[in-house]
């Protein structure tokens, strides 16, 4: 059963307490979400007739799933943490009154336009990353939605179809309540290094981070607007509108990034700790406002590179991506690709 948000408890008035029992979205919501007529008609009964035009009134229900993302998993009743930054996947589906049956044929119903919006627990809209909302267009009754959430705290999704659609009312659909963090965090073993799981970009870029053992390794996508990232020049990156920003409180560590796109790949570099030594062999420069020295990064070189600095890039005849290996030294550095 999806959680009541505080201030919408009033709405449940509204429909049968035998049909409360059944349901596994909310009552609707205030904000809808603004899209033409269809024109047609859907009764959003069981049967999931197509336009018809008999006496009796349903109501479809929209059931919003938990946010999930590669390798991240969450049972039932759990309280789902996810990286602030990364891209994440749900599905909307639209069911019948029973809340049993999908609609899945209906002309209208099972291909309406949906729409799906950030609140805070507890009120108050958030954006969702790239916009404020997205709408996607059902296809069987189901529509799928990638979404990022910038900044940590404690979140749920709200589902929306225009009252004007198909004729009929749309139950609000909600999300059972989510909490983003500063991205992974994953301490490793005392004994042996380990690797994080892959965190996604809006732009598509994926990161994986192998620490030292005993350390603790943290990473998040940042937009590029909250990130007070010094841009390198003579950089064209391919994934423009993030930042990766990272840590690891114990020894040096290694990204693997795979970035969408051929070579060249060059790594721009913003650390607070230290000045390094950039691409054309020269020392980085200060930016004082920000805080950071910043520059492209070179090549690693010898048997024991101490980095800031390229150990690899890769990209397999036919793919599209590039796989790009850095070594990093301690530090709380931002890199953009």
């Amino acid at each position: 059963m999806s959680r009541v948000p505080g201030g919408r408890r009033v709405m449940a008035g509204l429909l049968a307490s035998s049909l409360l029992m059944a349901l596994a979205v909310l009552p609707a919501s205030p904000f809808h979400s603004r899209v033409s007529a269809s024109g047609e008609t859907s009764d959003c009964s069981a049967s999931q007739g197509g336009a018809t035009s008999g006496s009796d009134f349903y109501t479809c229900l929209l059931r919003v799933e938990f946010p999930a993302q590669p390798g991240l998993t969450c049972g039932e009743g759990c309280f789902l943490e996810i990286p602030a930054g990364s891209v994440f996947t749900t599905t909307v589906t639209v069911f019948a009154s029973d809340n049993l049956t999908q609609i899945t044929t209906d002309t209208c119903a099972a291909v309406v336009p949906i729409t799906l919006t950030l609140w805070e627990n507890g009120g108050g809209f958030a954006p969702l990353l790239p916009g404020e909302s997205v709408t996607e267009t059902a296809v069987g009754g189901e529509a799928t939605f990638h979404f990022a959430v910038a900044n940590p705290g404690s979140y749920y999704l709200e589902a929306t179809v225009s009252d004007e659609t198909c004729g009929n009312t749309f139950n609000s659909g909600f999300s059972d309540t989510f909490s983003v963090t500063e991205g992974v965090v994953v301490t490793c073993p005392p004994t042996e290094p380990c690797t994080t799981d892959p965190i996604v970009s809006t732009g598509g870029t994926t990161v994986t981070i192998t620490g030292a053992a005993g350390a603790t390794i943290t990473a998040a996508f940042i937009p590029i607007a909250d990130a007070q990232f010094t841009a390198c020049k003579g950089q064209a990156p391919h994934d423009p509108d993030n930042v990766l920003s990272f840590d690891s409180d114990t020894g040096s560590k290694t990204l693997t990034v795979v970035v969408n796109g051929k070579p060249p790949i060059t790594v721009c570099w913003n650390t607070p700790t230290a000045s390094f030594k950039q691409r054309d062999g020269k020392m980085s420069k200060f930016d004082s406002i920000n805080g950071v020295f910043y520059g492209l990064l070179p090549n690693c070189k010898g048997k024991h590179p101490t980095g800031p600095c390229i150990l690899s890039v890769k990209s397999p005849k036919g793919s599209t991506t590039t796989t790009v290996k850095v070594l990093a030294p301690d530090g709380d550095p931002k890199s953009q690709y």
